[in-house]
This record gives C-alpha cells, sequence and structure tokens, in this order.
C-alpha cells in the first residue's frame, strides 16, 4: 500500500508539475509542427491520452486531464507533449535508480512502451485516405496482396499528402512518435517504435534515450526480456545510433534483460544492385557470398546478432537455413536471377528472426530502423504474414493489420505514402510464400 501511494503521489507531480498555461504558449519552428502534425489533428492522439489517463486512474489517481485536451489546437497540443516529454527525461535523469520514485518512473516508461495499442484508431483514421474503405478485405492472402498495389496507387495520388517528405527529427519520440503495441505471437508481444536514440547534429555520437532505460530497468523488475530487430545500416551515418543499441547488452544494469540483433535492409547487398546486380548468379556462389556478409567482422560489417548465442553453433545454423531456403523456395535451382536473390535475403531474414525469437523467448520484440516507416513495418507486416501463412490461417483481420502497419506509419509520421520500392519488394517475397504455405 505504501508504494502504491508513492507511485500515485509521484505520477501526479509528474502530470501536474509544470504549469498549463505556460505550456500552451510555447513556440515551435513551424518545421517542427508539420513533423507528426497529423497525430496530433487525429483521434489517434485522444486515443492515446485516453489510454494513459485509464492507466493513470487504475492507480486511483485523479489528474487534471484537461491537460491533454484533445480540442485545444493542434499546435497547442504538440507544444504540451514536448513539453511534457522533456519534463519526463527530466525527472528519469534526476532521479536515483533506486526508491520508490524511480520504481514509478520505470512503470511509466514501461508502460508507454507496451500498453498503448493503437492500431484500431490507425485502422479508422486510415479510412479517409486512398479507396482503401471499399476494397474488399477478404479472407485471402492472394487478394490482399493484389490490394497493396491498387492501394498503393491511390495513396500515390491522394493530394493531401506530400510527394516526399523527409525531415530527419534528432529526435522523433519527442516529437510525437507514439509507441504501440502490434500483435502477438506464441509468447512474444510485438511493439512498434521509433528509434530509441539520440543523434549528435553530425550523427557521430548518439546515446539511448532515458525513457527506453527506464522501460529495461522495469523489465528487469518484471523478470521480462526485449529482443530489439535493428535495420539502421551500421556502415553509414547510423554507425554511431547502431552501436549505443547494440551496447546496451553490456550495461551493468540491464545488459541481462535484452538482445540486439542487426539485419542488412539498405546496402546494395541487399538490393542485388550495382556490384551485386547481375542478371544471374550460381546459387551456391551467392550463398557463399551471403554467408560472408552475415558473419563480416570487418568495420563494414552490417550485421549484428544477440550475445547470447554461440558463434560457432550459430554460423552452423546459418549455413544450414541458407540450404533449406534454397531447398524450399527455390527447389535447389543452380542459378538464381537478380529478384530471385533478393527474395532469398527477405526469406532468409524470417527465418532468422524465427530461430532467435524461438531461442531467447523475448517478452517484447521490437524491427525498428531510422524512423520504423518503411524498413521496420515491412519486415514487421512480413513476419506476420509469414507466421500466419505457416498456421494455415489467414482472416480479414489479417489483411487489415497487414495493411495497418505498412501504410499508416508514413502517412501519420511524414504525410507521405509507403517507398514504393519497399512494398514492391514485400509483395514480391509474400507471393513466393503462397508458393510454399498456402492451403486451398
Amino acid at each position: 500500500m505504501f508504494f502504491i501511494k508513492k507511485l500515485q503521489c509521484f505520477l501526479l507531480s509528474l502530470l501536474i508539475g509544470c504549469d498549463y498555461f505556460s505550456l500552451c504558449s510555447l513556440e515551435l519552428p513551424s518545421q517542427e509542427l508539420q513533423e507528426y502534425e497529423f497525430i496530433f489533428k487525429s483521434p489517434i492522439y485522444t486515443d492515446y491520452t485516453e489510454q494513459l489517463k485509464t492507466f493513470v486512474e487504475t492507480s486511483t489517481l485523479k489528474p487534471p486531464f484537461s491537460l491533454f485536451d484533445p480540442h485545444q489546437a493542434m499546435d497547442k497540443q504538440q507544444a504540451y507533449y514536448m513539453a511534457w516529454m522533456q519534463q519526463l527525461r527530466t525527472q528519469l535523469n534526476q532521479y536515483p535508480l533506486t526508491g520508490a520514485s524511480s520504481s514509478s518512473l520505470y512503470q511509466l516508461c514501461y508502460w508507454r512502451y507496451t500498453q498503448p495499442n493503437l492500431l484500431p484508431a490507425y485502422w479508422k483514421w486510415f479510412q479517409q485516405f486512398g479507396a482503401h474503405y471499399s476494397l474488399n478485405l477478404e479472407r485471402n492472402p492472394d487478394a490482399v496482396l493484389t490490394q497493396l498495389s491498387t492501394l498503393m496507387q491511390e495513396i500515390l495520388q491522394d493530394t493531401r499528402l506530400l510527394s516526399d517528405w523527409e525531415k530527419d527529427s534528432l529526435d522523433p519520440h519527442l516529437a510525437g512518435h507514439l509507441p504501440s503495441f502490434l500483435y502477438q505471437l506464441n509468447n512474444t508481444r510485438f511493439i512498434h517504435t521509433a528509434r530509441t536514440v539520440i543523434d549528435s547534429a553530425d550523427h557521430l555520437e548518439s546515446q539511448v534515450i532515458p525513457e527506453f532505460l527506464g522501460y529495461l530497468k522495469q523489465l528487469k523488475q518484471e523478470g521480462q526480456t526485449h529482443l530489439y530487430i535493428n535495420l539502421m545500416l551500421r556502415s553509414s551515418y547510423a554507425k554511431a545510433a547502431c552501436h549505443a543499441l547494440e551496447d546496451l547488452e553490456k550495461h551493468p544494469n540491464i545488459g541481462n534483460v535484452i538482445q540486439v540483433m542487426t539485419l542488412d535492409k539498405t546496402s546494395n547487398f541487399y538490393w542485388q544492385e550495382a556490384e551485386f546486380g547481375q542478371p544471374e548468379q550460381q546459387a551456391a556462389e551467392f550463398k557463399e557470398q551471403f554467408f560472408s556478409y552475415l558473419f563480416d567482422d570487418s568495420p563494414q560489417s552490417n550485421y549484428k546478432w544477440p550475445s547470447q548465442l554461440d558463434r560457432t553453433e550459430w554460423q552452423s545454423f546459418c549455413q544450414m537455413v541458407l540450404d533449406q531456403v534454397h531447398h524450399l523456395y527455390f527447389d535447389n535451382q543452380p542459378i538464381l536471377s537478380n529478384k530471385e536473390r533478393e527474395d532469398f535475403i527477405e526469406l532468409t531474414y524470417l527465418h532468422l528472426i524465427e530461430e532467435v525469437l524461438q531461442r531467447y523467448q523475448p517478452t517484447y520484440c521490437n524491427i525498428s530502423c531510422r524512423h520504423s516507416i518503411d524498413r521496420g513495418p515491412s519486415i514487421l507486416a512480413l513476419f506476420y504474414a509469414y507466421q500466419r501463412l505457416k498456421e494455415g490461417y489467414w482472416t480479414e483481420e489479417d489483411s487489415q493489420m497487414l495493411v495497418t502497419i505498412l501504410f499508416v506509419p508514413p502517412i501519420i509520421t511524414h504525410q507521405r505514402g509507403p517507398h514504393t520500392y519497399r512494398i514492391e519488394r514485400l509483395q514480391q517475397t509474400f507471393e513466393r510464400l503462397l508458393k510454399v504455405y498456402k492451403r486451398d
């Protein structure tokens, strides 16, 4: 009871510890307001604040939630939200690692990453774009595969969206990227979240944001674990961000609750272009090349495996997976075309992610790129489809899940449709999955 009272008092002070009118008078740069503008104009933000309100009320708190009034002008809402997040970070940086106050903060961080479920609100809000509301989302994966192309074309023609918007926010969580629960497969709950590092302006330094550290500390209290699948390119300007995430495994307090796995979704090898772009290649040569990239130890390596894996045994397993993918999806054909090699890479990723999940059995998992609006959602959607097809089930809800994961993040975040080349890559891999797993 004493702990509950401490939690209630602390959350109350956190939520009302700053003057509402001064927050609402904050002036933000117009470009800052443009990013995530749709969120603060939409019922999605209202839904988020209602879920936060419910969380606080279950602790018998009664804070003045007019502070989250959805009827305030959009720019005032975003200004308040950013100030509230800044206050949360200040509190996280000020409090010690032990004691009731810090524990209360960590519980709030845990809620923020794992409990909000925004997918129903995303789906409802998405009805206004394209002609998707008229598409018949059937219990048929072939149908949704075709519908993705139709919807993509209509989204690209929607005049409410920008043709291109790639603002490189140094901190999307602060600007308004709201984490959300997505789906559960077996014992693991998949969550959607933007990158969890703050970069310096020159991208030479990065640090993990305080609220994600708080979440991991609460995970330890709960006896739970997290698998972070990182899709940022380790050999690019995201190098520092990748290393900041990967070094979490060595953290003295929380290294035992998180494992980090980095996969390449950006390089010339992944796209099988430039020096890798030959129309045809011997399958044995490609598999050997792929294996060498998976275990490249040079500073230019774009892969990193969870530290809990025994490297020698994992190398043997990965070699077996390459042979398994070759047999299962390509009938051991001796020559692979350019697109077949692209599919080979994507399918191998699915099998490797599946194996790490089975070995590690994490409570939570995220698959995130820099902004989690193209690379991350494409793997999240494809892995979900792979698991459902293997189970022999496909429902209208599965089609809805796939469409929502793929299309809502770029629209709600950067006010544009998803990158066509990511959707096309997903479609061609999805089609190959259907040839193996589809049941009449």
